[in-house]
């Protein structure tokens, strides 16, 4: 497959279980060399894990021997910056997520919201210049996972990084992404490039109930489901997905 993100862009890739969407993620984050091709970052083949990158995976990955605060504080730490600036940072990080008071709490006392919201900071309080998302609200409820789409919407308004994110959620890719990229069953190929074209800011809850939110998800729902039909089929025949 080959593909390009602009800067400042937001792209969604979606597609059945098993076509390759986190396998993308990982070579784009120089954890997976490509079989063959190259990844390119500005222009140049990407050569290790490039100190732009911000990663948030789908299971929080916070340290359960830290507190919030000294989750967030880990790679500010490891940049090298100062107590007073890295103080600074996880004040405001905390601040925008609504963690406010749970500074010195440790993670097994928080909901699993709560948790994604100190995994997501973690890697944005670093300000990377690209975020990579795998699936990060795919583990939540409902209501969580819009509130924490709303808080993913104002972040990125604000910061402006490039973002790549896997999600399965159709109706998650089409209320966050500028593009949504439709993988096939597996092996995993590129067979769609939908250009989202909802007016931004938009209202994770109010865009849902609107004709163009409508006539976007019908448009990408006929390509995708075509997809996840090919992976039913092949998993009656005992094909693994």
């Amino acid at each position: 497959m080959s593909f390009d993100v602009l800067d400042e862009e937001f792209v969604a890739l979606v597609g059945p279980s098993g076509c390759g969407k986190s396998t993308v993620l990982n070579m784009i984050a120089g954890l997976v060399a490509p079989t063959r091709g190259t990844i390119r970052l500005d222009g140049r083949p990407l050569a290790g894990v490039p100190a732009q990158v911000g990663y948030v995976f789908q299971k929080d990955t916070v340290f359960p021997w830290r507190t919030v605060a000294q989750n967030i504080e880990l790679g500010l730490a490891y940049r090298g910056l100062g107590r007073a600036e890295r103080a600074r940072r996880v004040r405001e990080a905390i601040r925008l997520v609504g963690l406010e008071g749970f500074e010195n709490v440790f993670p097994a006392t928080l909901s699993g919201g709560m948790r994604q919201r100190v995994a997501l900071v973690r890697s944005l309080v670093v300000e990377p210049e690209i975020l990579l998302m795998d699936e990060p609200f795919g583990a939540l409820d409902t209501h969580t996972k819009l509130r924490l789409q709303a808080q993913l919407l104002a972040l990125w308004t604000g910061k402006r990084q490039t973002v790549v994110f896997v999600t399965h959620d159709l109706a998650e890719a089409i209320t966050l992404a500028d593009r949504v990229i439709v993988l096939t069953s597996r092996p995993g190929r590129i067979k769609h490039v939908h250009a989202v074209k909802l007016p931004r800011p938009r209202d994770v809850i109010r865009i849902r109930e609107t004709d163009e939110y409508a006539r976007e998800f019908r448009a990408l729902w006929r390509v995708l489901g075509e997809e996840f039909a090919k992976a039913d089929q092949g998993a009656g025949r005992g094909e693994v997905a």
